[in-house]
């Protein structure tokens, strides 16, 4: 399945007022690609700042993440994908 995807997926390119996410900044990597890549990309050592435990782009659960991509998309997150997409970010 191919998606649009944004593939730089991290705190530092979206802007958030509390929990209201209000734009998604730096652009130029966008283009089809498999979903699980932007996951891939959040879960990634790089995106997880000073907060490694919080595999979730240092903010969260890896679990927290799938269950809300889960509710949101409505289908389950594959886990393969999105651990081969992390590590092809970290490359």
């Amino acid at each position: 399945m191919m998606n649009y995807v944004y593939r730089d997926l991290r705190l530092g390119n979206f802007v958030a007022d509390g929990e209201k996410l209000m734009a998604i900044l730096d652009l130029e990597r966008v283009g089809w690609s498999d979903p699980m890549e932007d996951l891939g990309w959040l879960c990634a050592r790089g995106a997880r700042l000073a907060m490694p435990d919080r595999e979730a782009g240092g903010i969260g659960t890896r679990e927290s993440l799938y269950d809300g991509y889960k509710d949101v998309a409505g289908h389950d997150v594959d886990d393969r994908r999105v651990r081969f997409w992390e590590i092809a970010a970290a490359i």
